[in-house]
């Protein structure tokens, strides 16, 4: 059996996350194994799922490039042999790249962001600028989500030397959902005959939900029954909690913290809301998995558009009532015919059991 070392910050629910355990899910466990190298001291979401399936969660604590590249590569040698070494941790794959030199594995960067943290300082370009240098230097193969994320990371050469590999999601998962759980779920929450807008993701800025709160005020102004479910934890759980009080919000804006639940979720909802800063979202995928319409930003990429009706499109420069119209609007636009999903999924490259072969080739599997 070969073995793959995945380095990713965390295996938390989260899109880079979920896209890989996708993947996991999906190879033949006797052929091939993954371990993952996280740098969280507590316990992962995935963790027992990935321990379940054989593979290994290995913790390392450096924070510093130096420590961190000798630390990987201990693992390299010590947890191996490993046939490649795929890193998802953007301007931090250098580390583990240079960990790599010198053994015999397949060095793989991938990029899932369109940018970086914003942060304008000077130091922080200097170390921006070598860190991709040395991607672009000792990486043998870029992998990226998207056109984007690869012209992010590894420059204009993406386009000859690079790879597209899709954040594929399961379309079976959000298909064949368990419709007594959905209605479960609307009976939990008070979901029944109301307009029910939702969002997945980690809660912090990059995901933009003040801005959906402002919806939120604006549709409760207008006297529109309606609720919206914020799934997922983060940074800003304590201040969207005071946010939504303050607003006098609370039996309308629901926190539901992380669930496994997420295709069931999905069909709960009526409008799937993304007014992120992020250019390529997999849960937009999931959403349009799912039959789900979706309200979303007009700076994601147009690649992660299933193009069969589903996703609408505003202005970050927009106000809230013309996003809350549109909320309102596409409620109606739901498909519950997954062939033409399924059909277009794979006709926009995001079928996993293509895309994990496709992978699999890049180890040299």
């Amino acid at each position: 059996m070969k073995r793959v070392l995945q380095i990713i910050g965390g295996m938390n629910r989260a899109g880079a996350e979920t896209m890989l355990m996708n993947i996991y899910r999906t190879i033949d466990h006797s052929q091939v194994q993954f371990d993952f190298v996280i740098y969280r001291k507590e316990r992962q979401d995935y963790e027992d799922e990935i321990e379940a399936l054989g593979g290994r969660v290995l913790r390392i604590s450096a924070k510093n490039p130096v420590r961190m590249t000798y630390e990987i590569r201990k693992i390299l040698k010590s947890e191996g042999p490993y046939i490649a070494i795929h890193s998802h941790t953007l301007l931090n794959n250098a580390f583990a790249m240079l960990a790599a030199l010198g053994l015999n594995v397949v060095r793989i960067s991938h990029s899932h962001n369109t940018q970086s943290v914003v942060n304008e300082s000077i130091i922080y370009r200097v170390y921006e600028s070598i860190t991709k240098l040395l991607i672009r230097i000792f990486s043998q193969k870029w992998l990226a989500c998207g056109e984007l994320a690869g012209y992010y990371l590894f420059g204009k050469a993406f386009v000859k030397r690079g790879k597209i590999i899709n954040n594929s999601v399961d379309s079976k998962r959000f298909a064949e959902v368990n419709f007594d759980a959905v209605s479960a779920i609307r009976e939990q929450y008070g979901l029944k005959e109301k307009l029910v807008i939702g969002n997945i993701g980690r809660l912090e800025l990059v995901k933009n939900h003040a801005w959906q709160i402002e919806i939120a005020k604006v549709l409760k102004a207008q006297n529109v029954d309606f609720k919206m479910l914020f799934i997922g934890r983060g940074s800003l759980d304590n201040e969207l909690c005071e946010t939504i009080k303050k607003n006098g919000l609370q039996e309308q804006v629901l926190l539901l913290g992380v669930r496994s639940d997420i295709p069931e979720l999905l069909h709960a909802m009526d409008v799937f809301l993304m007014p992120s800063f992020e250019g390529n979202p997999v849960t937009l995928v999931e959403s349009q998995a799912a039959g789900t319409p979706c309200v979303i930003a007009d700076h994601i990429t147009d690649e992660i558009d299933l193009h069969i009706g589903l996703c609408s499109r505003c202005s970050l420069n927009d106000n809230a009532t013309v996003w809350a119209h549109e909320c309102m609007e596409a409620k109606n636009k739901r498909i519950d015919d997954f062939d033409i999903i399924y059909n277009a999924l794979c006709e926009r490259g995001y079928n996993l059991k293509i895309n994990t072969k496709t992978l699999l080739s890049e180890y040299g599997l």
